[in-house]
């Protein structure tokens, strides 16, 4: 296969919590995290062919897309993105082991086709059921993942919260560029004792991007990467602000009205991997092996983000027409005097 499908092994070690092996580009996982070898711990394998499920095998059936084949494996199979709606009835297939027990394998076939929407879109799901998948077993190793941007200043990490478009990229680029260490973009790793660790996946602010339909499809939007980046390993949880647009105000919030946005943004962007076409095979597994906990690992979840939420110095909602640098310190320290934030 081409196009990064079916590719040389790569690893990728993120911060020694998932250890991941895989032969097919994944444009979540940053680059950052690749290393030359490791015993993994998470293993995502892409083969030119995978054959129906072995009937012998196959316990019960969902519908017609989910068998349980006992061993803690699921065999998963369903349309091919964007070419059943012109007709294809080739199936994309998947096998899902060990997603409760400490090695997790995902094993994928699907139908290859030179049509560069489809090979976008097959790398785009798989990547979207591989991010997943981290944050369950993040979650299940004493961790999260948020929705946020987050720089620091030595030990202080700053994060940025707020809904996609608000400007979190925008900022953190300008306090980069006014000397603050680049620690992640979309998605922050914390420990409860509010330990921020990088995930160093830059991408252009909004405004830069190109605005032309479908331009992803035919290169017109690349990969961005920002030179000279200076990446912190970890940081101690500072300030929280929360982004809005808007007119321009700021405003001190309390901890549970900080906790309240927090939770429901971060929801916002989980339900985007959650509802995503192939994550479905997540609900079949836990399904069929009850020992892939999910209500009880959404409720450590939440555990997880009110010990880390108490662990940050302040709380602040910051609603800017133009969300750099300059203007928002101008509008905290307006707000609450001079000093470093």
């Amino acid at each position: 296969m081409g196009d990064g499908m079916g590719t040389a092994w790569e690893h990728f070690n993120v911060h020694d919590i998932v250890r991941l092996r895989a032969n097919t580009r994944l444009p979540t996982v940053p680059p950052y995290f690749r290393v030359d070898a490791l015993e993994p711990n998470f293993e995502v394998e892409m083969r030119e062919s995978l054959p129906p499920p072995d009937r012998a095998r196959v316990r019960r059936v969902v519908g017609y897309t989910a068998y349980e084949m006992g061993n803690r494996e699921l065999f998963y199979e369903t349309d091919t993105p964007i070419m059943f709606l012109l007709g294809s009835r080739a199936r994309w297939r998947f096998v899902l082991g060990g997603l409760a027990e400490g090695t997790t394998r995902i094993v994928t076939a699907a139908p290859f086709f030179r049509f560069e929407p489809v090979r976008f879109k097959v790398t785009q799901l798989l990547s979207r059921l591989v991010l997943l998948v981290m944050t369950l077993k993040l979650i299940q190793n004493g961790f999260a993942m948020y929705h946020a941007t987050s720089v620091a200043r030595g030990d202080r990490a700053t994060l940025l919260f707020g809904f996609s478009g608000t400007g979190k990229s925008t900022l953190a680029s300008t306090l980069l560029d006014a000397g603050y260490e680049f620690l992640s973009d979309d998605y922050v790793i914390a420990d409860p004792k509010g330990q921020v660790y990088c995930y160093p996946d830059w991408h252009k602010p909004r405004p830069l991007q190109v605005r032309i339909p479908l331009a992803k499809y035919v290169g017109l939007n690349p990969p961005y990467a920002r030179t000279g980046l200076r990446i912190r390993k970890q940081a101690k949880i500072g300030p929280i602000f929360i982004l809005e647009r808007g007119p321009d105000r700021v405003a001190e919030l309390d901890r549970a009205e900080a906790l309240r946005r927090i939770l429901l943004l971060n929801l916002e962007e989980v339900s985007k991997l959650w509802n995503s076409p192939l994550s479905g095979m997540l609900n079949h597994y836990a399904y069929f092996y009850p020992d892939l906990d999910l209500e009880g690992l959404m409720e450590r979840y939440r555990a997880h983000v009110t010990s880390f939420v108490d662990r940050a110095e302040r709380f602040v909602s910051v609603q800017s027409s133009s969300p750099s640098f300059e203007a928002v310190k101008d509008l905290v320290h307006r707000a609450y005097g001079e000093g470093e934030w």
